[in-house]
């Protein structure tokens, strides 16, 4: 503004929507830029309370008008329902036992667009996010996993038994709905060993499932994780995870092309952590993902934190795999 002043943001009614503030400091001639930053808001009529279930044969749509909270409560999409989410919508969440779960034959159609994502976030105020704030985002499907019978009990819930994978007569083509332009973050939850939640799940997922555009930033567990399956994700960004940046076990035969993985110090694992079976390496299907176009940075320094950065990619238990242009 004139003489250097920041004229005031001021939010009406109509702006119900995304918004993207951008903030240039320029020489007095205004063409060279010093610094820019920008962020993302969006404007709501008010929070909703976030739905415990969508039943079978119902639709349930969430509308970017409003945002939707989870209060340390799972949502579950049954098999038959079907869980519609706008572009730009935002679900706050708190607690670890907050959980949007898409059980087998339950579909979520969550498609944002680059200038209005669909964000899944914490609860707490801005400044005051963590991992951890709230559990994540699990897909189960009727896919091949090599779990003897050929489905597994999901982890990450003490109440009730998800179950994912195909059993004798498994899925490859199934599909558990579509994310697109969407972003996890301060998620996770390490509820004992070998118990955990991560950022998004794909549990048996088929090749059916639609998955582009991801970003899962500041998890507590690993930042996406395959169980088995036969899904396919293209455009995946995953920042800031504790554990492993990318993980996959029980078979995946999936695919992943445009990844980039960015670890910080303070509490992080492989870039890549990749198993077949910890119980029986050798069981069939065998994890075998072809995998184009990776960058994988460990390590960024975090003030007064020991590095547990730790290897790149670790291939280990039985995995097989196509890994390219890395």
């Amino acid at each position: 503004g004139e003489g250097g002043d920041n004229p005031a943001i001021s939010v009406t009614a109509e702006m119900v929507n995304n918004h993207q503030f951008v903030w240039e400091f320029r020489d007095v001639t205004g063409q060279r830029i010093f610094q820019r930053v920008n962020w993302g808001f969006a404007v709501v009529n008010e929070v909703q309370n976030m739905p415990g279930e969508v039943t079978s044969g119902n639709t349930v749509s969430l509308s970017s008008d409003n945002a939707y909270f989870m209060d340390n409560a799972a949502t579950f999409v049954r098999e038959g329902g079907e869980l519609v989410i706008e572009p730009g919508t935002y679900i706050l969440a708190q607690g670890q036992s907050a959980v949007l779960v898409v059980e087998r034959g339950g579909k979520i159609m969550a498609e944002g667009t680059p200038g209005r994502p669909i964000v899944m976030t914490s609860a707490q105020p801005v400044g005051q996010r963590f991992r951890a704030d709230w559990g994540g985002l699990v897909l189960n499907g009727r896919g091949p996993i090599n779990v003897p019978g050929g489905e597994a009990i999901s982890e990450g819930f003490e109440t009730e038994e998800i179950l994912y994978g195909g059993g004798e007569n498994p899925d490859e083509n199934d599909s558990s709905g579509t994310l697109r332009y969407v972003r996890v973050e301060f998620a996770g939850a390490e509820l004992s060993p070998d118990n955990e939640l991560n950022g998004i799940a794909f549990q048996g997922c088929g090749r059916g499932t639609v998955a582009d555009h991801l970003q899962v930033h500041f998890n507590l567990d690993d930042g996406v994780e395959f169980f088995g399956g036969t899904a396919q994700v293209k455009y995946l960004v995953l920042t800031a995870n504790a554990d492993d940046s990318l993980d996959w076990t029980e078979g995946w035969t999936g695919k992943a092309q445009f990844v980039v993985a960015q670890q910080r110090r303070d509490d992080a694992d492989q870039g890549i952590e990749a198993d077949n079976n910890g119980e029986n390496n050798n069981l069939l299907p065998r994890a075998n993902p072809t995998i184009y176009n990776v960058t994988l940075v460990g390590g960024l320094p975090v003030p007064d934190s020991e590095d547990e950065s730790d290897i790149g990619a670790l291939l280990r238990e039985g995995t097989a795999g196509t890994l390219r242009n890395f």
